[in-house]
């Protein structure tokens, strides 16, 4: 389960090992799943060099165990739709305590992946799931049907539910991490100490 703290313990360790968080976890995320570091240049248009780096790094130094414990940790689940418009991804495996953060502060949130994107029109609409239930913080009553009923749901599943206007896989992940990592630190919650 990520919590607050191995988040912030992980962005630590990233920044003083001199790497960039969000690149960090991009190219994990891409090289647990299989794929070598030619493949990851090519999708994501950082140089060769620099994904070598991050890999040996992370792969030598016996204090990210922690880091690669989280990207082994999220579950990233991507629904199909009937939509041209948005990509319905959950993320789980995050702390109930994360998700309650989240929804007590969806602005703020949805402002750090605008930030860490750079494209205010890349979100749809943010929910928070929770017992089978979905919610939309700050989204009207009259709109949560639109986003309630398009997708088959797996139950049993708690987490961050976005609907991406434009989702690229892996990049996209490593966005929300950062995202809740920076929200953690900014409101200085470890609720696990």
């Amino acid at each position: 389960m990520i919590t607050c703290r191995i988040l912030c313990e992980a962005l630590n360790t990233i920044k003083s090992l001199g790497l960039d968080e969000k690149i960090t976890y991009t190219v994990l995320f891409m090289h647990r799943t299989g794929y070598g570091r030619i493949a990851i240049t090519k999708y994501t248009g950082l140089q060769e060099r620099r994904v070598r780096r991050v890999i040996e790094t992370i792969e030598s130094s016996p204090l990210t165990n922690h880091i690669i414990q989280i990207v082994d940790s999220l579950d990233v689940v991507e629904f199909k739709t009937t939509s041209k418009h948005y990509y319905p991804v959950l993320y789980s495996g995050l702390e109930q305590s994360i998700l309650d953060t989240i929804r007590k502060n969806i602005v703020l949130f949805r402002d750090y992946i605008v930030i860490l994107t750079s494209d205010p029109w890349k979100l749809e609409v943010i929910g928070v799931v929770h017992d089978n239930t979905r919610e939309f913080p700050g989204l009207p009553e009259n709109l949560r049907g639109v986003y309630l009923n398009k997708i088959d749901f797996v139950e049993n599943k708690n987490g961050v539910l976005i609907y991406w206007r434009k989702y690229k896989r892996f990049i996209d992940d490593a966005v929300v991490l950062t995202a809740i990592t920076h929200l953690c630190k900014i409101l200085d919650i470890e609720h696990d100490k």
